[in-house]
């Protein structure tokens, strides 16, 4: 159930990082300075925020592996690139029944694991 709810986190955190990022990061810019090795201090947030979704994703990839779900990494970067460019092989009714079945895979994985 564990990893139920972390793949759920995960689609709920992407999708109120992508609509509140502006306000969060205008909130922080005004007190974190600038690493030199940023040009601004928006490109470092971008870094911390990519570093931060990349980490829980991988970590969330690791842990599907341990239940016997192997989802493609370089196929989940490929698609999360074209959500960002807004193409889809997808239409948005697909991506949500899909989205439901995996939670369902996940979660009869997660029980057969349990055992």
């Amino acid at each position: 159930m564990k990893l139920l709810f972390k793949a759920s986190f995960l689609i709920t955190i992407l999708t109120m990082t992508f609509h509140t990022s502006e306000v969060i990061a205008t909130t922080i810019t005004k007190t974190i300075p600038t690493s030199s090795a940023f040009k601004s201090v928006q490109e470092r947030n971008a870094y911390a925020l990519g570093m931060s979704l990349g980490r829980y994703m991988k970590n969330l990839l690791d842990e599907q592996k341990t239940i016997g779900i192997n989802l493609d990494k370089v196929q989940l970067l490929t698609e999360i690139q074209e959500a960002f460019n807004t193409t889809s092989k997808m239409t948005d009714a697909e991506v949500e029944e899909t989205i439901r079945q995996f939670e369902v895979e996940v979660k009869e994985a997660v029980e057969k694991n349990e055992r």
